[in-house]
């Protein structure tokens, strides 16, 4: 995060604190009244400190998240990169034609930078590192895709971290090693124990700790392989491991420019930068409605807290108006003692907003999981930061709120200003149209109804919503809620109004219906902001429930194994290995009898020819062709089947099935067709096939499966010598049951083999909708817990009213009305709001997601399953309905449970 804005961020508490601090000094009978008004009314205090609190826990989570997000970014990059800016790995490279540099060449490239101190000359490769089977019997201590680097350990002084400086082993022993934390920690060794390291022809070599380092820059690189954890050995140990000649490495890593000419450079930093902000952007703007949504909670929470103190303080201070104290004073009085007030609420809001965070903070890494602990921990000095910004943020809401309070109480004439606040309101009523804002909102009304009337026709609805982005979904709910909720207090009032006529015959019922009533229209603003309040946040959830069914819908309605072939799993391997040896690999997981894998490999080759499209050249063996059930057309008007074009392919080497991409790419460049075979260029060679079948592209989603395929020899002869040529693997379960069962037990057997990872073919198909789904449950998470937040402050607020109008009740209840019935009245009038809020939003955000969702869906094509969410919306609704009315009825039930006598004391004589 920028310096400065965290400076910025504080500007509102310095200039709170500046006004508080000038006031009480120079103002010593406004600070004694301020803090003796405060002491007097304790229970008042406590109220109005736990309802800013709640405010201040909002803002403190949503700041917290953010600086999380932001700091995490940085930390990572430190952490796995250091001083590395780029990598020229030399199997990248057009020359040379080898996988690794010899000392002649790395000469070369340090003449083409400026410095050459800024290139680190390595040799690094993608293994697994196990404990001994001495300290692990069992064989399970086994961590993969560990980015092993070979490296001069003087050489490699420049480029360490002042801490790591001193621990540096220099010289490193032969069989010596330098192993991260994480891979400490995974095999369970320290100094002085010996790991095993598995090379590329599976073979086990044993290396002793030297030392064990915390992740920083060079231990702590991931590559370009984006390896899981780092090992350092010494160079010449490299090379004898992966079988190189002497003076060879394979990478060379750099900072500052890139060197010139033909060589390629990989920006790892940058690379890495660039995803992690992917990443960061989407939480951004999850978390961006979230924040706006805790903001807009805080301010009403807040404003109605202050808003009732003023009003509970009005007659009172109203008296001392018309004893001669100014209107600045007045105000001066109720201003301090509302910051006294936010200023104790900063600590207990900002602490139970952190540990909030902290909770949301763990559940934001599922959605990066891939960024190995992006967001991390908060830390103290992040939480320090976020909670002096959250405490500022809720205390400049908090002044702004008071300032906006008093003025409007305290501007009134002597006569005016000591009378009691619901008389005051009620004249204010009198002087404002309210026939036009009924008016406004009766429109509002017809044009939702008109707008749910005009959805109803597929055609409009397609036309409206059919290029629509989902993701926007969002910014219409929160731009709709403000309008709902300036009508919705309205439309409350038209029902009570109605339903009073219903209630005639039960005149107990009736009298304290219409005595809320009467409160709700005394107290729109009030009343209005509630409804906001439980209006947006449901509209988020019930919003998150239909998309959530949306995405589950598309991910269930098709099978993405089809995609490449019918497989359950694949992995691919820069080795050449074979379909006999692949199976000989999985043999080691144990598979029971019936459970077992079928599985075959595929030599793969980039086809340089094709450029941008980046076509395959995919190598077929037996194993493959009778096993793939990627469909194929035959081609010349043959009837023949795919599988008999797949066991055609492998055992002719003169034909070849293409992609219709691929197919359109070989008629594009014109070459020629001659007795049924089509004579092209293939990586240099010229090649007479005859094109026996045709894959459509459209029905395949992973880009090794478009190109051409081929026999594997074949494909072989062609590679040779070709550093790119490698090997993809396949797998299938008898049942995708069997392949969820075994994908992690299979992929810890295949990584004692050095292949990892093994990816599923359905994690891989709908890890979008997945990461999609991820965000939509956090979004939903975080709208509960501040639905949860909202009845707190709701009951905190009912609380506060009741105690406001003790008098009116201490007259009810003196003149008979039992506590039963009255309690009935506060509950009514304090849950009606937030119940018809909740309706309001579930029903606007629920109608609204489920009609642009509908609409994404093609004419004549159904998402199998998908329909609004009536049940999951009911159970959330009718969940949340029921802790509001449990809530305010506690609240309600706390205040009233008083006897006659006792409450004749609140008469006002």
């Amino acid at each position: 995060m920028r310096p400065l804005l965290p400076i910025l961020l504080l500007l509102p508490l310095m200039v709170v604190a500046v006004y508080f601090f000038r006031v009480v000094f120079r103002y010593p009978h406004v600070r004694r009244m301020a803090f003796r008004e405060s002491a007097a009314s304790k229970t008042t205090a406590l109220l109005t400190i736990l309802g800013l609190a709640v405010g201040t826990s909002l803002i403190t989570i949503v700041v917290s998240i953010e600086f999380m997000l932001k700091t995490g970014t940085e930390s990572q990059l430190r952490q796995h990169f250091g001083q590395i800016e780029y990598e020229v790995p030399a199997i990248r490279q057009p020359e040379p034609t080898r996988y690794y540099y010899s000392q002649a060449e790395i000469d070369r490239m340090l003449q083409a930078v400026s410095e050459p101190d800024d290139l680190l000359p390595i040799v690094s490769y993608t293994v697994s590192v196990s404990a001994t089977p001495e300290a692990d019997p069992a064989g399970d201590r086994v961590m993969p895709n560990v980015l092993v680097i070979g490296l001069d350990p003087a050489q490699a002084a420049p480029w360490l971290s002042a801490r790591q400086r001193p621990e540096w082993p220099d010289p490193l022993p032969a069989d010596g090693m330098i192993l991260s934390s994480p891979v400490a920690e995974r095999l369970g060794v320290r100094t002085g124990d010996y790991t095993d390291v598995v090379d590329l022809q599976n073979r086990s070599h044993r290396f002793r700790v030297a030392k064990v380092l915390p992740e920083d820059g060079l231990t702590g690189y991931p590559g370009v392989q984006q390896a899981s954890a780092t090992v350092i050995v010494g160079l010449q140990s490299a090379r004898s491991l992966f079988e190189l000649p002497d003076k060879a490495y394979t990478t060379v890593l750099g900072e500052g420019p890139p060197p010139g000419g033909t060589w390629q450079a990989a920006a790892v930093r940058s690379e890495a930068a660039a995803r992690m902000f992917d990443w960061t952007r989407t939480a951004s703007y999850v978390f961006l409605f979230i924040s706006l949504n805790a903001v807009a909670m805080s301010m009403i929470l807040t404003f109605n807290l202050l808003k009732m103190m003023s009003e509970e303080r009005r007659l009172g201070l109203g008296i001392l108006r018309t004893v001669g104290f100014g209107r600045a004073d007045l105000k001066r009085i109720m201003r301090v003692e509302g910051l006294i007030y936010a200023a104790a609420a900063c600590l207990p809001g900002s602490a139970a907003g952190l540990i909030l965070a902290q909770w949301l903070i763990r559940r934001i890494d599922l959605l990066g999981s891939g960024q190995r602990g992006l967001a991390g921990q908060l830390d103290w000095t992040v939480a320090a930061q976020a909670a002096l910004i959250g405490g500022s943020l809720s205390l400049a809401f908090a002044a702004v709120c008071i300032w906006i309070v008093s003025a409007r109480t305290f501007s009134a004439s002597r006569m005016r200003a000591s009378r009691p606040g619901s008389e005051v309101a009620g004249e204010r009523r009198k002087d404002h149209p309210v026939s036009v804002h009924a008016l406004v909102s009766w429109i509002v009304l017809a044009a939702l109804l008109g707008f749910v009337t005009i959805s109803q026709f597929p055609q409009v609805r397609q036309g409206w919503f059919r290029q629509a982005n989902i993701l926007l979904l969002p910014v219409a709910l929160f731009m709709l809620t403000p309008v709902i909720s300036y009508a919705g207090i309205r439309w409350i009032e038209g029902l009570g109004y109605a339903g009073l006529r219903l209630l005639r015959p039960l005149p107990r019922v009736y009298a304290m219906l219409h005595l809320a009533l009467k409160q709700l229209v005394a107290e729109r603003v009030r009343g209005g902001l509630s409804i906001a309040l439980f209006c947006a946040v449901s509209g988020f959830v019930s919003m998150a429930i239909v998309m959530s069914g949306y995405v589950q819908s598309i991910m269930g309605q098709t099978d993405p194994r089809d995609a490449i072939g019918g497989y359950d799993a694949y992995a691919e391997d820069i080795r050449m290995i074979d379909s006999g040896r692949f199976g000989n690999l999985l043999a080691s997981a144990g598979y029971p009898q019936g459970e077992a894998p079928v599985s075959a490999a595929i030599v793969q080759l980039p086809w340089s020819e094709s450029g941008s499209y980046a076509y395959m050249v995919n190598g077929v063996d037996e194993a493959y062709a009778s096993t793939t059930r990627i469909p194929v057309k035959a081609t010349g008007g043959r009837s023949a089947t795919a599988a008999e074009l797949w066991q055609e392919l492998a055992e002719n080497p003169d034909t070849v099935i293409v992609s219709t991409g691929a197919l359109e790419f070989l008629q594009m460049a014109k070459w020629e067709a001659k007795d049924g075979h089509l004579l092209f260029s293939m990586n240099g060679h010229k090649l007479s096939k005859k094109i026996i079948g045709i894959v459509d592209e459209k029905e395949s989603y992973y880009p090794f499966m478009k190109g051409v395929w081929m026999n594997a020899e074949e494909t072989r002869r062609i590679g040779e010598g070709f550093k790119t040529m490698h090997s993809m693997l396949f797998l299938r379960f008898p049942t995708p049951e069997l392949a969820a069962q075994w994908q992690t037990k299979t992929e810890w057997a295949l990584a004692k083999g050095n292949i990892y990872p093994l990816n599923s073919a359905s994690e891989s198909e709908t890890g979008y909708y997945r990461d999609i789904g991820t965000m939509l449950g956090m979004f939903r998470q975080f709208n509960l817990l501040a639905m949860g937040i909202g009845m707190a402050g709701l009951a905190l607020v009912i609380f506060r009213s009741a105690k406001r109008r003790r008098s009116q009740l201490g007259a009810l209840r003196a003149i008979g009305i039992p506590p039963g019935t009255l309690m009935i009245y506060v509950w009514v009038e304090g849950s009606v709001t937030g119940i018809f809020g909740t309706l309001l939003g579930f029903t606007s955000g629920g109608y609204l997601s489920y009609t642009v969702c509908l609409s994404q869906v093609q004419e004549g094509a159904n998402i199998a399953g998908f329909g609004f969410p009536v049940a999951p919306s009911l159970v959330f609704f009718g969940t949340i309905a029921a802790l509001i009315a449990v809530v305010t009825l506690a609240a309600a039930w706390s205040v009233y449970r008083v006897s006659p006598v006792r409450s004749a004391k609140y008469l006002i004589s």
